[in-house]
């Protein structure tokens, strides 16, 4: 496991947050929450072993982009990812314009394209 890269995953459905963790559990410290508000509770708590946030975009009441903007606002070296299972909308590609979003996913997730982007970013961890 490369304990150098911990992982926030974002979503609010259960099922995802579970197959997040089972497949990239046994090289990264995976993190989940299921919705904004939470995540940026685990994010509080745990900030020293979270690099990466990675978001589900539709949530209720905060979205994805919402609530990476809050995220990078406390934490600005985290780097950030979107995943959408919708094709990206202005929102996001702003995000990955400004520097906010680093890439955005497309569900479902395809885990050899995550694990690929974690391991290029793991060098700068």
């Amino acid at each position: 496991m490369n304990n150098s890269i911990g992982i926030l995953y974002v979503d609010d459905e259960p099922i995802n947050l579970q197959l997040f963790k089972i497949n990239l559990g046994n090289k990264y410290n995976i993190f989940t929450a299921n919705s904004g508000s939470n995540a940026l509770e685990v994010l509080a708590q745990f900030k020293k072993q979270i690099n990466v946030i990675v978001s589900d975009f539709r949530m209720p009441k905060m979205n994805g982009i919402e609530l990476i903007n809050t995220a990078k606002l406390k934490y600005p070296s985290i780097n950030c990812y979107m995943l959408t299972g919708f094709d990206t909308n202005k929102e996001i590609d702003e995000a990955i314009d400004k520097g906010t979003l680093n890439k955005c996913f497309r569900k479902p997730f395809n885990m050899v394209e995550i694990d690929y982007e974690m391991k290029a970013i793991g060098g700068s961890v």
